[in-house]
C-alpha cells in the first residue's frame, strides 16, 4: 500500500526521539550494558519490537487495512524486524556519538 508508506514518513519523524528514549529505558531495567554482545543484541531486539510493531499496526490502521491485514502485515515484517533490530541500535548509537550525546545510565 503506497498510503502506508506516505504515512510512515511523518510517523517516523515523530516517533525518533521517543523510541530513543524507549530504548534508553529497556537498556536501563535490564542491565544489558553490563553484559555483553549477545545480551545487547536481545535488548536492542526487544525495544526495537516492542516500540515498532505498536507503531507499525497503528499505520496500517491509519492507512485502512483491516485487521486481519495489519495482522498479516506485522507477521511478515517481524522477521525483518528481528533482523534489524540490533543494528538499528548500533547506527543510532554511532550517531549519538557523532552528535556527542550519550545514553544515559
Amino acid at each position: 500500500m503506497a498510503a502506508d508508506r506516505l504515512t510512515a514518513i511523518p510517523a517516523m519523524l515523530l516517533t525518533g526521539r521517543p523510541y530513543g528514549l524507549w530504548r534508553d529505558m529497556i537498556f536501563r531495567r535490564t542491565g544489558a550494558l553490563d553484559f555483553g554482545p549477545i545480551a545487547r543484541t536481545q535488548t536492542d531486539t526487544l525495544a526495537f519490537l516492542t516500540f515498532q510493531v505498536p507503531v507499525y499496526a497503528a499505520i496500517l490502521l491509519f492507512a485502512g487495512a483491516s485487521p486481519l491485514q495489519i495482522l498479516a502485515a506485522i507477521s511478515s515484517a517481524l522477521i525483518l524486524m528481528i533482523l534489524l533490530g540490533r543494528p538499528y541500535g548500533i547506527y543510532l548509537d554511532a550517531c549519538r556519538r557523532l552528535a556527542g550525546i550519550h545514553r544515559v545510565p
